[in-house]
């Protein structure tokens, strides 16, 4: 009960440090300048080039979450946890590059990764960040807690679909670092 009544606390915390901070960091347009949702009604798994796949789809019909949901909640997480000083946006930024590197080297050489490698990856980086960063993005244990086997690879869709993600994680990060 205590654990449920923290978690839900900080999670009110981050909402209100989420509003503020878009008006800190985005006074004319407020939160308006982090889309959540596709606007033109289609999601990501919904625009699947024909003769294509995609393993984030697949997953996320699995744990029926759509990807654009729980992209949407790590970017108001993130914008949350910068303002509130948790982590630094060079951290930030450190992780969102070494991520898109590797992304970037998986699609040049062509032989792909496999889902179960490229979350065991993340979570390893992931596991350097501060506790109270790791503590908020629970959110998205249920992607990466599934067992889709060894053997399923992410897709150059896939591929692309995050590193689009990462490039909207950059501009949120792109306010909070200090030249």
């Amino acid at each position: 009960m205590k654990q449920s009544f923290r978690f839900l606390t900080g999670l009110y915390s981050v909402v209100l440090v989420f509003l503020l901070a878009c008006f800190v960091f985005f006074p004319f347009s407020g939160c308006s300048t982090i889309q959540i949702a596709p606007t033109d009604g289609l999601g990501v798994c919904d625009q699947i080039p024909e003769g294509e796949t995609s393993t984030i789809c697949e997953i996320s019909v699995r744990v029926g979450q759509k990807p654009e949901t729980v992209a949407g909640v790590l970017k108001v997480t993130n914008l949350a946890l910068l303002a509130e000083d948790v982590y630094t946006a060079q951290q930030a930024l450190d992780f969102i590059e070494d991520v898109e590197t590797r992304l970037n080297e998986a699609k040049t050489a062509g032989n792909g990764v496999s889902y179960v490698s490229a979350i065991d990856y993340v979570r390893n980086r992931f596991l350097a960040l501060p506790a109270k960063v790791q503590a908020f993005l629970v959110v998205v244990s249920d992607f990466t807690e599934v067992d889709i086997g060894s053997d399923k690879f992410l897709t150059n869709y896939d591929i692309d679909l995050l590193l689009e993600h990462l490039d909207k994680q950059r501009a949120i990060v792109a306010p909070f670092l200090v030249t």
